[in-house]
């Protein structure tokens, strides 16, 4: 592991990251003046940076679907995003439990200990956005069936190197579950929230792939939009209420 480079990768996404944070209410008053929701994606995709890489075949998708109508999409949240949107909460919160988890372990040298406070902080941070969004449909806690999945998997890792691991699956896995949000969201500022926090996602899987010198097949995420959500956590499966 190149401690140099894994401490100047963590500076840039926690930039990055502060950034998309300031950046999201004027991300929204966009959205609520879009035409379409093509035009919405194709922003984002301008914005975005490290979201093209994920991005691409959806927008794509999307620009196809939206050639046939020119109907602006709502601005808020509507009744069915509600649920997704109290998901993607739990999950939040579940991740920022399994990074603390990951510092109580003992297993983390310093750098790494750097990388799981600030990612830990960043999905805190990503929770506390969409609870914002979603009012009272935001469920407040972390996902039940997350936190037994991947803290089983901590119980069980010997080493630093399984601690990053299973924080990379999952990092992997939730920017897999935004890819696919995006496509099925309606309201406007839903999709301009998780169009945001989806990079950053993605970016610590790229991090934690590179610390651990995986191939960078393992987290470019998708080839084609289905795979979202063949990656994509499933929210019947990991229900908020456990």
């Amino acid at each position: 592991m190149d401690v140099t480079r894994l401490r100047r990768l963590l500076r840039e996404v926690d930039e990055e990251h502060r950034d998309t944070l300031r950046s999201v209410s004027d991300e929204m008053e966009a959205v609520a003046h879009a035409a379409s929701r093509r035009t919405f994606l194709r922003g984002s995709l301008a914005a975005g940076g490290a979201a093209a890489l994920v991005l691409g075949p959806l927008a794509s998708a999307a620009a196809a679907a939206d050639a046939t109508t020119t109907t602006a999409a709502p601005k808020q949240p509507q009744s069915a995003d509600l649920p997704l949107l109290g998901f993607a909460q739990s999950l939040e919160l579940a991740a920022a439990a399994v990074y603390a988890a990951a510092l109580a372990s003992g297993k983390l040298t310093d750098v790494p200990k750097a990388v799981a406070t600030t990612f830990g902080r960043h999905h805190t941070e990503h929770a506390e956005a969409i609870g914002g969004l979603a009012g009272k449909a935001a469920p407040g806690v972390a996902n039940p069936g997350l936190l037994k999945a991947f803290g089983d998997r901590l119980g069980r890792a010997k080493t630093e190197s399984d601690v990053l691991g299973i924080a990379f699956d999952l990092e992997n896995a939730a920017a897999a579950t935004y890819g696919y949000a995006l496509g099925v969201l309606f309201g406007t500022n839903a999709a301009a929230l998780v169009a945001s926090i989806l990079p950053i996602e993605a970016r610590h899987a790229v991090v934690l792939g590179d610390a651990l010198g995986r191939p960078f097949a393992d987290y470019a995420l998708v080839t084609e939009p289905n795979d979202f959500r063949s990656g994509a956590l499933d929210p019947s499966k990991y229900p908020v209420g456990g």
